[in-house]
């Protein structure tokens, strides 16, 4: 009986033909990818697929799905805040979620003791033949990465090939059984098997059959998913869009939850189920209590840190910056937004070459670093944590020392210029130091590491197999790095020129003693400003300044590149 489905055909008039035929997401993919191709349905309205899986977002790149009627679902508003922009569909066009829940590890307890680690499953002796694993790749292999120390939500090729081995040696010794969808639940339920990978809102319905029967996260954590409605090709939008309306109401929503056992994404379903079933609204499998306190507790050390040491002190730079007065005479608040005015009036050639010199050596850096760490990424083999060592080798050395040991370098006397003047680039009585060239020759060498490293990560992470495929579809080799490695590579690049350029435009070292007064950039004129003339209110609206121009900078690159490549 579906008591919500049946009140929905009362309401609306529609009738529902309800069909459990999806066992796994691959599986059902394979049945439907046929006739979906072919431009023709599946005889369905609404189907269900998961989002740990690769098929949701297939379906929509594919063109595959029907956009939802969002003019028949004014109860998704009551869409869950966390659950509004999935990457594989940021706008919710084509899907809405039905539940959400959790992968772990279920075991009965008149076979075995506690089940704590996916790696107890796969090597404990006493349950050889007696374990069965999910087929669906993110739930199986995602748990494997997870055992192994990674992250499968970004994960290397040899992670994805370190934890297929790790499968493949329980499959070779006998200790799986078998791989299953849903079909998990009986066998487990009657003791044939002892323990199984399971989905949590499963275990809870298993239950009312069999009391022992247990499910727990591992120790190195499980996995979290979300069903999601999608109306396939040739479904009728209108009638699918009805009834996702309908279930996205907090009523029926909590129907639903109660008898299904998994989180509903459904705003208001945790309160009304109280009402009528307090257990299962506080079953932390269904509906997490203080959820939102969890996030907060993990950011409280980082915000208390950033409150005394970054919000503290720029409040009071702020006010510094409003004053008035001298050194000798003291210093008033007098809301002085002249201090403002005159800096951009007096120093604006500062500020037009911290800009210019800061955006040349960022330039620099990422074509020094680009094949440097690429070449590093896909031929340094073993060597590759060598050779990362010496990128960062200059960093345990000062910072001063370095930019000083250039001046021994770039000296009118030194090998450089030496060299130069013998093939005639520079003439008898030319020289580097004390030029614009020396300066953003010192911000370039010595920001150089901070292009690398997060080049490397981007570029370590690229699936060697994206890159033989594109060979196999006749991709030259510099057609694959132009349209699967340079794209790929995109958050390192953007990630190496903010840490690049932001504190390259404050820099002040490598102008100071590089340079002459005619290098000057805007970091000496603040240095200058606070330590030499004690003009306090001056340095500090300098300072303002220099970072709402670096601010609004980085809007504008955030809006060239796209915000989703500043988060990778």
């Amino acid at each position: 009986a579906h008591p919500t489905l049946d009140a929905f055909t009362k309401q609306s008039g529609i009738k529902v033909k309800y069909v459990e035929d999806i066992n796994d997401n691959a599986t059902y993919f394979a049945k439907i990818q046929g006739p979906l191709s072919q431009g023709n349905g599946v005889d369905r309205d609404i189907i269900v697929l998961t989002d740990n899986s690769r098929f949701p977002a297939l379906l929509v790149a594919k063109g595959w799905l029907e956009e939802l009627d969002k003019d028949k679902i004014p109860n998704i508003s009551n869409l869950v805040d966390v659950q509004k922009s999935p990457p594989f569909d940021p706008d919710r066009t084509y899907s809405l979620p039905w539940q959400s829940g959790m992968t772990g590890i279920a075991w009965n307890e008149d076979v075995t003791g506690p089940v704590t680690s996916f790696e107890q499953l796969l090597n404990d002796p006493k349950l050889k033949g007696k374990v069965t694993l999910l087929t669906e790749l993110a739930d199986t292999v995602g748990m494997a990465i997870l055992t192994d120390g990674g992250d499968p939500a970004s994960f290397t090729a040899d992670e994805f090939d370190a934890a297929i081995k790790m499968i493949q040696k329980s499959v070779d010794s006998g200790q799986i059984r078998q791989f299953t969808g849903n079909d998990y639940a009986q066998p487990l339920t009657k003791g044939d098997i002892g323990a199984a990978v399971a989905w949590s809102g499963d275990v809870v319905q298993l239950l009312a059959d069999n009391p022992k029967l247990k499910w727990a996260i591992p120790e190195k954590g499980g996995m979290i998913w979300t069903d999601n409605m999608l109306i396939p090709q040739g479904g009728s939008a209108a009638t699918a869009s009805t009834y996702m309306n309908s279930v996205y109401d907090p009523k029926v929503a909590a129907q639903i939850a109660a008898y299904v056992n998994y989180v509903t994404p459904v705003k208001g379903a945790k309160e009304e189920l109280a009402k009528t079933d307090p257990e299962t609204a506080n079953n932390p499998l269904v509906f997490h209590r203080h959820r939102w306190l969890a996030p907060i507790l993990l950011l409280l050390p980082g915000l208390t840190w950033l409150a005394f040491f970054f919000l503290v002190p720029l409040g009071f730079l702020g006010y510094q910056s409003l004053q008035s007065g001298s050194f000798l005479n003291g210093y008033s608040f007098t809301w002085s937004f002249r201090n403002y005015t005159d800096a951009v009036s007096e120093y604006s050639a500062q500020f037009i070459r911290s800009f210019l010199y800061a955006g040349i050596a960022t330039v620099l850096c990422l074509a020094i670093a680009y094949p440097l760490v690429y070449w590093i990424a896909f031929r340094g083999g073993r060597w590759k944590n060598l050779f990362l060592v010496i990128i960062v080798a200059p960093f345990f050395v000062s910072y001063l020392v370095r930019t000083l040991a250039w001046l021994n370098i770039l000296a009118d006397q030194g090998p450089v210029v030496s060299v130069l003047r013998t093939l005639h680039i520079l003439g008898p009585d030319g020289r580097l130091l004390a030029t614009g060239f020396a300066v953003v020759a010192g911000i370039t060498y010595n920001f150089l590491p901070f292009m690398a490293l997060p080049l490397y990560v981007s570029l370590e992470q690229i699936d060697a197999r994206l890159l033989e495929a594109a060979g196999d579809l006749y991709a030259s080799k510099r057609e694959a790095f132009l349209r699967v490695t340079l794209p790929l590579s995109g958050p390192g690049i953007v990630a190496g020129t903010l840490l690049t350029f932001i504190p390259a435009a404050g820099d002040f070292i490598n102008a100071q003693l590089l340079g002459t007064p005619n290098q000057k950039m805007i970091g000496n004129v603040i240095q200058s400003q606070y330590l030499e003339q004690i003009n306090y209110p001056s340095a500090a609206a300098l300072s303002f300044i220099l970072m709402a121009m670096i601010l609004v900078a980085l809007g504008f690159y955030a809006k060239v590149v796209g915000t989703e490549k500043l988060t990778g």
